[in-house]
């Protein structure tokens, strides 16, 4: 959202920031800010923020809201009947309690959306926490959100989560798909795949979700050709892979770096091969894969979720179907030998991100995203009347 603000006023749409419980003097600065009490309040009926939330309409007469996250169903309710609303799914929160559409105990997406099929799921295939009220608490959080939600105009960053959304019920002229842009750099750094021995890059969060477990186990059969594996990332399985590295007889080649800042894992982008993303949940986008391909790493992932939009097998990288862990070997094994063909896989990434994922490319659709749903809105209430 902060990156999108300057590229939305150079277009000529001014924003507002309604927040809850964060500093807005980071970035945010030069704008008009307001503090909403209750804004993240999962229950109940929250009057001191819907009546905040009226004064700061009344206030600035804005034509439209634009929602990044908003738990409360009766401020949702609230800003769906007062605006027209646009509301960026960046996840599966409103149609899964756990938010990930996956299921831990046979490892693998969930083709369900929410019903009481999911508290049951939680304790059969661990899904979610088994604990009674947390449980109870994320799935009438999640029914409410699709309750307020089926007034508003829903962005998905991915033809799969269109096709969840539809799923659960979410009608398809309220659905449009938005790509998350991505944050572009000058060029593509000089002393790329350059570094000996070749370094792997993955980034992700140490769960068994992002399949970094497939991964060791992947690099163990290539133990005969020279690399590294550098892990920038934390989480709570890390333990459990460093002690897999060790079991494997890879710990000398793998490092873990823990979570990076922008600049560190800057540094990584230039000094990779390439990068992996074997993701076994399906991920809405998975940003990770585009990041890197913009400065100009391919990319070797598993074809699930959203990833499937931005990597096109053979191009921009190499995709390999969910838990195949010798043909996940063999991609690993033909970029490793291929320098060359890294390097042309690479270029065509980036030039890939930046046609299709740029700022400015977003927010055009953004502006005309919101354009069309202001219209639907004064159709809407010039009917009521």
């Amino acid at each position: 959202m902060e990156r999108i603000l300057e590229p939305l006023e150079r277009i000529g749409i001014q924003s507002s920031v309604a927040y809850f419980n964060c500093n807005p003097g980071r970035s945010w600065s030069h704008l008009k800010t307001y503090h909403i009490p209750e804004l993240m309040h999962f229950s109940g009926s929250a009057r001191n923020g819907v009546a905040r939330l009226r004064e700061v309409i009344r206030e600035l007469q804005p034509e439209a809201a634009f929602v990044h996250f908003l738990p409360n169903e009766n401020i949702g309710l609230a800003l769906v009947r007062t605006l027209p609303t646009v509301y960026y799914a960046l996840d599966y929160q409103a149609i899964c309690p756990a938010g990930t559409q996956w299921l831990r105990v046979p490892n693998q997406p969930c083709g369900r959306t929410v019903g009481l099929a999911c508290l049951i799921s939680a304790y059969t295939a661990g899904c979610y926490t088994r604990r009674p009220r947390p449980l109870f608490a994320a799935y009438h959080h999640t029914r409410a959100t699709h309750h307020w939600l089926r007034h508003a105009c829903i962005l998905v960053p991915s033809r799969f989560s269109q096709k969840r959304f539809l799923a659960a019920g979410f009608a398809a002229e309220q659905l449009f798909i938005l790509p998350l842009p991505i944050y572009t750099t000058s060029r593509v750094p000089t002393a790329l795949h350059s570094v000996r021995p070749p370094i792997i890059l993955f980034a992700g969060r140490l769960v068994r979700e992002k399949g970094l477990d497939d991964l060791l186990h992947a690099l163990a059969s290539l133990t005969h050709l020279a690399w590294r594996l550098v892990i920038a990332g934390d989480g709570p399985e890390r333990e459990t892979y460093q002690a897999l590295a060790l079991q494997l007889g890879l710990s000398e080649r793998v490092e873990f770096l823990g979570w990076l800042n922008d600049s560190g894992l800057d540094y990584l982008y230039t000094q990779a091969a390439f990068m992996v993303v074997p993701s076994r949940w399906p991920e809405p986008f998975g940003m990770v894969g585009p990041e890197a391909m913009v400065r100009g790493l391919p990319v070797i992932a598993y074809a699930t979720g959203g990833i499937q939009d931005w990597l096109i097998d053979g191009e921009t990288g190499l995709a390999v179907s969910p838990g195949d862990l010798s043909s996940l070997s063999q991609a690993i094994r033909r970029l490793l030998e291929d320098p060359d063909l890294r390097r042309q896989m690479g270029l065509r990434a980036r030039s890939w991100v930046l046609e299709h994922l740029s700022f400015e490319q977003h927010c055009s659709n953004l502006q005309e995203i919101f354009e069309r749903t202001i219209s639907q809105w004064a159709v809407r209430s010039y009917g009521r009347y």
